[in-house]
């Protein structure tokens, strides 16, 4: 039998292929290949009219239905559905983070959870929380919670991280204009995000030397923390004491007594933060780097041997305060949002651009100023307007012009020594 099974088993077909005019099927394929995709029925009504218009030759329903089945998968995929849709048809890039140790790359996003929250001036919102997550582990190592995804919250949740457990080599953020944002990441040349000018100053991810690697939005296979905020909506989100302030994720999943509550925001921040120890703690994880334990405990036992680096005190003051570029006035001013600061040495700065990092919730505290390439320069002491009759608060400035003009002549006296006359 072995020659008769070298022979092809190929017998085609004995009936002529149907006839079909060419443009008839080429508008029937044209008109299927749509992204409103209409269905088959709709596409042959359709094609019936416009051939009797044109006097096209059609063959019956079900050889036409038959070869519109016949078209690559692919290409109609991508006609109704989309580029991404297609890209799901083919596997996607595995990474594999057993070369990893804890601390070594984290990633970070924000997620709205979806739950009704009482904030303290009364307005009702839900909550957006920025979290940064450890790679090698799958633990959430810092978390904040605000009204909206902005520039300081991504600062402050990075601070609580440096705070506990040290800096990270590199971190995997999204290129949005809040985690983007110039505090963070200025002085990066592939940003993408407002204009990079030479000038700009350094963002607390150079600052720190932390390697910064920009991911797409709502991408959970370049951002595994999009996984962990499906677990939040499952197990936070609905937790019993958000009943009737969960909103549902989506306008099609709405509870019926949707709206009939919100939670306070201190008591969504105690539920969360029970939460999110849980879902830390929690056994049984069956990632690569677990191995069924938790992710506390996969994370303390890398942890134990990792080469962790600690910031030190200047570092801890440039993650902690917000930065601003301002210009020296021509008094030896710095004026940022309605204040003033002020210090002697920045008289030799005036009209050169600083970088002035402060507290945006202490306006009124000192701030930090800097050079343009990272230095720091000085503490300067924000000085408060007087009334226009404080007699007291003049006296003392006339005492402070004073002793300034004293001690200036001396220093110019020390300086130029031989007079005109000699």
């Amino acid at each position: 039998h072995w020659v008769a099974r070298l022979v092809l088993q190929y017998a085609g077909s004995a009936r002529p292929r149907a006839a079909c005019s060419d443009d008839a099927w080429e508008w029937l394929r044209s008109r299927y290949l749509q992204s409103n995709r209409p269905t088959f029925e709709q596409c042959w009504r359709d094609l019936r009219q416009v051939a009797a218009q044109r006097g096209w030759t059609l063959p019956s329903e079900r050889t036409l239905r038959r070869r519109i089945d016949a078209l690559p998968e692919v290409v109609k995929t991508w006609h109704r559905d989309g580029a991404e849709a297609t890209d799901r048809m083919f596997p996607a890039q595995r990474r594999d983070r057993s070369h990893l140790h804890a601390m070594q790359w984290l990633n970070a996003d924000g997620h709205r959870f979806d739950v009704f929250v009482r904030w303290d001036d009364g307005e009702i919102a839900r909550p957006m929380v920025v979290f940064f997550q450890d790679l090698f582990s799958g633990k959430l190592l810092a978390w904040r919670v605000a009204r909206a995804e902005t520039g300081d919250t991504f600062r402050l949740a990075f601070g609580d991280v440096v705070e506990r457990f040290g800096i990270p080599t590199a971190v995997t953020i999204d290129n949005t204009l809040a985690a983007a944002n110039k505090t963070m990441s200025g002085g990066l040349k592939r940003r993408f995000r407002f204009k990079v000018r030479e000038e700009e100053p350094l963002g607390i991810f150079p600052t720190l030397g932390v390697q910064v690697h920009w991911a797409k939005p709502y991408s959970g296979q370049s951002k595994p923390i999009e996984r962990a905020f499906g677990d939040l909506a499952r197990d936070i989100a609905r937790h019993p004491a958000f009943v009737g302030a969960w909103t549902g994720n989506s306008t099609l999943n709405k509870p019926h007594d949707h709206g009939s509550k919100a939670v306070p925001l201190a008591e969504f921040v105690s539920v969360m933060e029970a939460g999110i120890a849980e879902h830390n703690a929690r056994a049984g994880r069956m990632a690569a780097n677990c191995r069924g334990r938790s992710f506390d405990d996969t994370f303390a036992a890398s942890y134990a041997e990792a080469p962790i680096t600690r910031a030190t005190e200047a570092q801890r003051r440039i993650f902690l305060l917000a930065a601003e570029e301002v210009r020296v006035r021509r008094d030896g001013t710095i004026h940022l949002l309605g204040n003033r600061y002020h210090d002697a040495r920045l008289v030799e700065l005036r009209g050169r651009p600083v970088t002035v990092r402060f507290d945006p919730d202490h306006l009124h505290a000192p701030v930090h100023v800097y050079l343009a390439n990272g230095d720091f320069l000085v503490t300067a002491e924000c000085w408060a307007d007087t009334g226009f009759g404080d007699t007291d608060a003049a006296r003392r400035t006339a005492a402070a012009v004073k002793q300034r003009r004293k001690g200036l002549r001396l220093l110019a006296e020390a300086e130029a020594r031989i007079g005109a006359e000699q």
